[in-house]
């Protein structure tokens, strides 16, 4: 005879909370947008109307400044900087080149602005929907909500699992399946063993009936 094949339910998406994989992004250093190099030399000795000056500001060594541009004015065929004997003097090939260069910084900021602010929106707006989904589960029935976190991956489980009330996840705990429940009990232990911030009365235990003892 043959087994009937009982398929688990797919948990609702809505019941997932959102990638927590932002949120370890914020922590680290992000590079920010960069116009190409030469666009920098040119408007930096421009301003300080010096090679020298302009390469110290950026933190290069000045032959190789000066060397971007001679290469860049090659493939323009027309000089950006008249050479003097104290510092540079823009020419109208480098004016015309400058409204260029400027324009390329200035939008590129403009740009890195906007990813900022659309980045911080979503941030928010996965926080918010994160927060509503715990609430949801602190308000279901412990035995509702042990059934669906029976089946969600654990790296999911442990995201909700960290944020629930304590004594609610104590109760979802024990009405779990044991291998679910034993899993993520050590989970959540060396999580919080990892993280300083949190103690261990912040942990859900497992509470179960006091037995009384028996008569001699």
């Amino acid at each position: 005879m043959r087994k009937k094949l009982v398929r688990a339910k797919p948990v609702p998406r809505s019941a997932v909370p959102p990638s927590r994989t932002a949120d370890r992004a914020k922590t680290k250093s992000r590079s920010r947008l960069r116009p190409p190099r030469v666009l920098t030399y040119v408007d930096a000795v421009a301003r300080y109307g010096s090679i020298r000056k302009a390469a110290d500001a950026l933190s290069v060594a000045s032959s190789a400044l000066n060397r971007q541009i001679l290469d860049l004015e090659i493939d323009l065929g027309a000089p950006l900087f008249e050479r003097l004997p104290r510092g540079v003097r823009v020419t109208s090939a480098g004016e015309a080149f400058l409204v260029y260069a400027r324009l390329v910084i200035s939008e590129l900021k403009a740009v890195e602005s906007r990813i900022t602010t659309a980045t911080g929106q979503k941030a928010e707006s996965d926080t918010a929907r994160f927060k509503g989904i715990i609430t949801m589960y602190e308000g279901m029935k412990p035995k509702d909500a042990a059934r669906v976190f029976d089946r969600l991956e654990m790296s999911v489980l442990l995201d909700i699992a960290s944020q629930i009330a304590p004594r609610k996840m104590s109760d979802i705990l024990g009405l779990m399946m044991p291998e679910a429940a034993e899993r993520l009990t050590v989970e959540l232990a060396r999580r919080a063993g990892s993280d300083k911030s949190v103690s261990a009365a912040e942990l859900p235990k497992i509470e179960g009936k006091v037995m009384a003892p028996k008569p001699n």
